[in-house]
């Protein structure tokens, strides 16, 4: 048996990759790749082995789990990019709504700086209507 595949399969990381969501099953690879013992034997379990094959074991298993991680992280981003595929209509929307926005906002702040002028002015006209009436009152 391939030591890899025995790994795979003693671990459950196959059985949790294939009823879990994406997410959930590139999270399972990842935490069993922090798991895994450096020089850890995984062919033969239970037997003595020379350290080279233990560390080609060890890579072996490594390296299936990190294609694993690769594969369930690309369904990740997959997932994810189908559920972005609206992402930059939306965002159009949004820019066009901040552009209304902003120009309501100009609106106002003109509205605002008109009545703020109006009513400068209006007073003005008030203050010299009284200054007259003062002024032909003291004559």
């Amino acid at each position: 048996m391939d030591p890899f595949l025995e790994f795979s399969e003693g671990s459950g990381v196959t059985a949790a990759a294939t009823s879990a969501s994406p997410t959930e099953s590139a999270c399972a690879t990842i935490r069993a790749l922090e798991e895994l013992q450096p020089f850890e034997p995984l062919a033969k379990k239970g037997q003595p082995q020379p350290r080279l094959i233990r560390q080609v074991d060890t890579l072996m298993a490594r390296h299936a789990l990190h294609q694993q991680c690769i594969g369930e992280l690309s369904a990740v981003a997959g997932a994810a990019g189908e559920e972005a595929k609206g992402l930059p209509s939306l965002l159009q929307e949004l820019g066009g709504w901040h552009d209304r926005l902003v120009q309501e906002m100009a609106a106002l702040v003109g509205e605002a700086v008109r009545e703020g002028e109006q009513s400068i002015d209006e007073a003005r006209a008030r203050a010299r209507r009284a200054e007259a009436e003062a002024a032909a009152l003291s004559d």
